[in-house]
């Protein structure tokens, strides 16, 4: 199950833009639901997960032409909105990435007032969810019938919200617990933090449950899929598949123990404890790798109809 050269970068695309449109959604919705102690969580608490979340979609953006014989020539296909699925998933990039970096930007920078970028962050928010779409759109081709099915959709969005919120959450834990300095933090500050935290851990040990029962679902469309095309290496690449599902069940349920510890932990006055932060990280690190070794397996192991 190695991915090749022209495929790395599709990999890298999807998952960092994912993670990306997925970590700003999460953030957002904490930041709904907390109220104004996770706004003001302490210097560089909110701001430093927003700046590598916005770090990521660039990244990742970047990498999607490295696929193309012609990078330079990518932006030819914003001329076909209307019949180019692929011209749409570049449209809405673009489109969330000014959108969020207008709504998250410095006020020095980006003016506005809260209203306007309450309602650019609003607009992201429909424009990310409809670039995860788009992406899922593309590879509904009913030549691929391991592509052609519901569950790649899914497991788009269900990818953005754990790669998105476990990234946030090891950002936001990185810089309250080792980037913020020797000060002590407020009762304010830490519990702004705290609540920061458990939104994102909440979010990720959901997108986690989802993700331990879309992995068994997605082996059973390959199976199916296999069948359909009557590949002559389809055995062989069954018993990859099953190892492959093997590992990222064994990787998420990991994921979900750390995520677990770091959320039930109880916290200090100071915010979060060494053990609770290198728990979060290490949740970061699982969920990367099964979301990993998924999106390889995903554009490696795809039998096409009729062959």
């Amino acid at each position: 199950m190695t991915a090749s050269r022209r495929e790395w970068p599709l990999v890298a695309f999807t998952l960092l833009t994912q993670a990306a449109v997925g970590g700003l959604l999460a953030l957002r919705l904490v930041r709904l639901w907390a109220g104004p102690a996770a706004d003001d969580p302490g210097p560089g608490i909110v701001s430093a997960p927003l700046a590598m979340l916005g770090a990521l979609f660039a990244v990742g953006l970047a990498a999607s032409v490295g696929h193309l014989s012609r990078p330079l020539a990518a932006w030819l296909a914003l001329r076909n909105l209307r019949r180019s699925p692929v011209s749409l998933e570049i449209a809405l990039a673009v489109a969330f990435g000014i959108t969020a970096a207008l709504s998250v930007g410095p006020a020095d920078v980006v003016p506005g007032s809260g209203g306007v970028r309450s309602a650019l962050a609003g607009l992201a928010a429909v424009l990310g969810l409809a670039l995860i779409w788009s992406m899922g759109r593309i590879y509904r081709l009913p030549t691929r019938p391991a592509w052609d099915h519901a569950a790649t959709s899914i497991e788009f969005f269900t990818t953005a919200g754990l790669l998105g919120a476990a990234f946030a959450a090891a950002v936001t834990a990185f810089a309250a617990r080792w980037a913020g300095g020797s000060a002590a933090p407020s009762p304010a500050e830490a519990s702004g933090v705290r609540d920061l935290l458990l939104g994102l851990l909440a979010i990720t040990l959901a997108s986690a449950a989802l993700e331990v029962a879309l992995i068994p679902l997605q082996a059973r469309v390959r199976l199916r899929a296999s069948r359909a095309a009557s590949l002559p290496e389809t055995e062989a690449a069954l018993n990859r598949c099953r190892r492959a599902s093997l590992a990222r069940v064994l990787l998420t349920l990991a994921a979900i123990a750390a995520a677990a510890f770091a959320a039930l932990r109880q916290m200090p006055a100071a915010g979060i404890d060494e053990p609770a932060a290198q728990a979060v990280i290490v949740t970061l690190l699982l969920a990367a790798a099964e979301s990993l070794i998924g999106r390889v397996m995903f554009y490696t192991e795809r039998p096409i109809a009729g062959l």
